[in-house]
């Protein structure tokens, strides 16, 4: 899975986060899309590797340290995406582990 950063200075939140979702999931870029968050970006590519190999690119979009600040984040994804994904998280992963925290989009 290749694994690509798109992870500008500050956090993305509100109108900001689901412009630069918008850009990577569009429908003549990837099949389907998945938001995630995840303190290990190496072993969520392997997870994504071995349990859904048919997504192909895992693009970070931010990184923060701030739990709150994931927990938000994670649960305005999943209000704004909740009819959008395929799977039976709504599409968003939970982060796994301590600081740093960081958010991603895998495109299949």
């Amino acid at each position: 899975m290749l694994i690509r950063q798109d992870t500008p200075v500050a956090w993305p939140t509100g109108l900001d986060l689901r412009r630069r979702i918008a850009v990577h999931a569009r429908s003549e870029r990837a099949l389907s899309f998945r938001v995630g968050l995840t303190s290990d970006v190496d072993a969520r590519a392997d997870l994504y590797h071995r349990q859904a190999p048919d997504f192909a690119e895992l693009v970070v979009l931010g990184q923060t340290t701030s739990e709150t600040q994931m927990r938000e984040t994670e649960r305005d994804l999943q209000q704004w995406y909740r009819e959008d994904f395929d799977s039976p998280h709504f599409g968003v992963v939970g982060a796994d582990g301590p600081p740093p925290y960081f958010l991603y989009v895998a495109l299949r």
